[in-house]
């Protein structure tokens, strides 16, 4: 379960001109769709095996996350750069690429990194948070939306039950 945006368009784009360098290069690896593209504001509960969301009180995190969300102003993000792990590839903590196998061309891979380490991928001014229980992948499929917030508008309570 985590708190998240999803990504505008003008940064998903130049996000996926980037992926396509990288696909071109190690085609094996899990390469994030442009819609699944989302940018984590707060892990709540970190993927879990076996985690289902029945295992805890919905709600309660629901009432939480619209409690807090009274205090949020619209928050500007600059996408500016690259990092990698052993696991995954990120710009300003957007995962765009799991790293699932060993890589083919690791230096190349490394190379068209090092050249993005300082790439401008625009700016976005969050104003939608989306409160959800996902996979580790963040698969549109297995997302389930628990609640919704519109900077100035009215909450959106998704969960059933919740009132």
């Amino acid at each position: 379960m985590y708190f998240a945006v999803k990504n505008k368009q003008n940064v998903s784009q130049k996000v996926h001109e980037f992926l396509a360098q990288l696909q071109s290069i190690e085609p094996q690896q899990y390469y994030y769709p442009a819609n699944e593209l989302h940018l984590t504001i707060l892990s709540i509960i970190s993927c879990v095996a076996g985690f289902k969301l029945n295992d805890i009180q919905s709600e309660r995190y629901v009432d939480i996350f619209l409690q807090c969300m009274h205090k949020i102003k619209p928050i500007e993000i600059h996408f500016a750069g690259v990092t990698a792990s052993s696991s995954c590839v990120s710009t300003a903590h957007v995962t765009a690429v799991r790293l699932k196998t060993q890589m083919r061309d690791a230096q190349h891979f490394v190379d068209v990194l090092n050249g993005h380490r300082k790439h401008d991928f625009g700016y976005i001014r969050l104003t939608e948070f989306d409160l959800v229980f996902n996979n580790w992948y963040q698969n549109l499929s297995e997302t389930q939306n628990l609640a919704h917030w519109s900077v100035g508008k009215t909450a959106t309570r998704l969960v059933y039950g919740c009132k």
